[in-house]
């Protein structure tokens, strides 16, 4: 079976982190493909909206749109997407945020190694893996929803034909 390669987004608004980011780690060995970068969330959410997206690493503070804001907009309109904040700061407040858009991981750029990152995208693709599995069992359900209510639909209708 071929493994499967989680399609990474990195959005900071500093060239030299997105650069540094990049080349931190072999992506291809921890299964992930790094598809593209941005300079803020407004990009990077018009990136999403046309692509397929697994994993968004994304700064705090940024211009045009922060990372916190960035998380609450892809919690609603992309809850697949799995979260890792990267920051400068260190205030508890932007980790509580964070975790409560359900990021998986809160790290700081001065403490960033290769294990580091690796460990967070292991989190992230583990997390990934089970929304994916939950949005499936929910197409499930609905299917059987559906089909059921067809099929109680269609008792009803043949009850009444055979009725009059």
């Amino acid at each position: 079976m071929k493994n499967k390669f989680y399609k990474v987004l990195l959005v900071d608004d500093e060239p030299l982190i997105l650069s540094g980011i990049k080349f931190l780690i072999d992506w291809e060995k921890n299964n992930c493909q790094l598809v593209d970068t941005a300079r803020n969330g407004k990009q990077a959410l018009d990136y999403i909206e046309n692509n397929q997206v697994d994993i968004v690493i994304a700064d705090i503070n940024m211009p045009v749109m922060n990372g916190i804001t960035l998380q609450h907009e892809l919690k609603k309109r992309f809850p697949h997407i799995v979260t890792i904040v990267l920051t400068n700061l260190q205030e508890f407040e932007l980790v509580r945020e964070s975790l409560r858009s359900k990021s998986v991981d809160y790290i700081t750029k001065s403490g960033l190694e290769p294990v580091i990152l690796e460990e967070s995208l292991h989190l992230a693709k583990r997390e990934s893996d089970k929304r994916n599995k939950l949005a499936n069992v929910d197409v499930i359900k609905d299917v059987i929803e559906n089909n059921n209510s067809e099929l109680l639909n269609k008792a009803i209708k043949n009850i009444f034909v055979k009725s009059i």
